[in-house]
């Protein structure tokens, strides 16, 4: 019994994956496969109040632009995509980025938070040695 319910779950959760993994593909027009291999998205006004979580496996991501899209909250799935280089997010209504933003996406050169609400940065941004430009 408990192994059918075990069953159930990883099929539910697999379900689940598939369906964030269509939404992704008519976001971006891409298919899955050829998103796991994109290092650049560009993303900027399609309406996106979020990300759904399996955006995050998308590892070869080195630039991501979300511009002017109406996020509101900061989407946790993005600081799993540790190659990002370059993260836009002006023009998002941001009020906050999570604390351990610097933790997680060390390899960040360029931030672009332009037109939001932030009234202070995390204090791990200190660990963003390479950021050159916000």
């Amino acid at each position: 019994m408990e192994e059918k319910r075990r069953m159930e779950e990883i099929k539910k959760q697999e379900e689940e994956a598939k369906k964030q993994r269509q939404i992704v593909e008519k976001i971006t027009g891409k298919s899955w496969e050829s998103l796991q291999q994109q290092t650049s998205l560009d993303l900027r006004s399609k309406g996106l109040s979020g990300l759904p979580e399996c955006f995050g496996e998308l590892s070869q991501l080195k630039k991501l632009g979300l511009y002017n899209n109406p996020l509101g909250h900061f989407p946790e799935c993005i600081l799993r995509l540790h190659n990002l280089t370059s993260l836009g997010l002006g023009e998002t209504g941001l009020k906050q980025l999570p604390e351990n933003f610097g933790d997680k996406l060390p390899n960040l050169e360029w931030l672009g938070i332009y037109s939001n609400r932030l009234r202070r940065l995390p204090s791990s941004f200190a660990k963003l040695q390479k950021l050159e430009q916000l």
